[in-house]
Formats: structure tokens, sequence, C-alpha cells
């Protein structure tokens, strides 16, 4: 793993690690839910206070840039990842993107894994991370394998720069790695 990313898997799973325990799940007044935009809300805001201690203040911080009527993304690859890092502007800074998942469901890590290969391939960002939080590595495993057929499996993991963050709760330590250390 060269220097940059392993800056960025610091940067990225410290931020997840400062995000309270009250928004892994949300208390309602029928129970807990998952909700995974108040969960960004707060990863955002502490990537926020962490950007400057990292060097990464050069980079733009953005979350859910709506993509409709971009002029340079198809229409049929206008999706709005959770959070991107970039110099609006231009292409060649797209640095980071990423997509959060609180619930290990096959439609939604499909989508998003569609969402982070055609960013990759299509416009030029250099890492794509996938966190998922409330579940284990184990748990990823088993959902990414029955999510996608074994030919898009091995597409994902050629790619040597998704890298995937999951945190099981609060109290628990990120688990970290790339996804084409996965065997297909």
């Amino acid at each position: 793993m060269d220097k940059l990313q392993s800056k960025y898997n610091a940067y990225l799973s410290e931020a997840v690690s400062r995000v309270g325990n009250e928004y892994y799940k949300i208390k309602t007044t029928y129970g807990e839910i998952v909700r995974e935009r108040v969960f960004c809300y707060e990863f955002y805001h502490q990537l926020r206070l962490l950007q400057k201690r990292f060097s990464l203040d050069e980079l733009s911080l953005s979350a859910e840039i709506d993509k409709r009527g971009h002029q340079e993304i198809r229409t049929s690859e206008q999706r709005n990842p959770d959070l991107i890092f970039h110099k609006y502007g231009e292409f060649e800074s797209n640095e980071i993107i990423i997509e959060v998942k609180g619930k290990n469901d096959h439609r939604g890590i499909r989508k998003d894994f569609e969402t982070l290969n055609i960013y990759m391939k299509n416009y030029r960002y250099r890492f794509a991370y996938f966190i998922l939080y409330n579940y284990s590595c184990a748990d990823f495993f088993e959902t990414f394998q029955e999510s996608f057929d074994t030919e898009k499996r091995r597409e994902l993991i050629e790619n040597e720069n998704i890298t995937i963050i999951c945190k099981k709760n609060y109290n628990s330590k990120c688990e970290i790695f790339k996804l084409n250390e996965l065997h297909s």
C-alpha cells in the first residue's frame, strides 16, 4: 500500500471512529432504526474537523452532489455518491469517492459498488472507499459474495484502489482491507 492510501485509510478510519454511538442506530418512539444520512452528516462533520490535520485542506469535501444536468457525465451514470474529495471544476483532481451503508443489503451494496466502479473508471477518481457500519468485514464478505455473480466480483476485485472499512459498532475497531484482497 502506498503512502497516500495509508494516509487516507488513517484519516477515514479515525473519522468513522469519532462518529458517536447515537448515530449507528437512531432511537425513535418505536425502537431503533438505521439512518444512513444521519450517520453520514456526522461522519462529514468529523472529516471536516480532521481535514487540516491530515493535510487534505487543498481538496474540497462534498456530500451528495447532484449530478443531474452535468454536461460531461452520461445521464445513465448520473449518481450522487455519499461523499467525494475533489477540486471543483476539474476531473484531474478527483481524488476520493465514498459510499456509506448502515444496512448490509444486497441491493444497496450492488448500487454503491456500481457507483464506485463508474466514477473510478469514467471520471478519474483515484481511490474508492466503501464504509459499512453496524457490520463486520465477515458480514460484508458474505453479502458481497451473494450480491454479484462471479464475473462482476472479479471485475470489482481487480480494481486495486477500492478499500473497505467496516465498523461493527461504536466500541469496535475499524476493520480495513482492500477489495482486491478478497478471492473471487
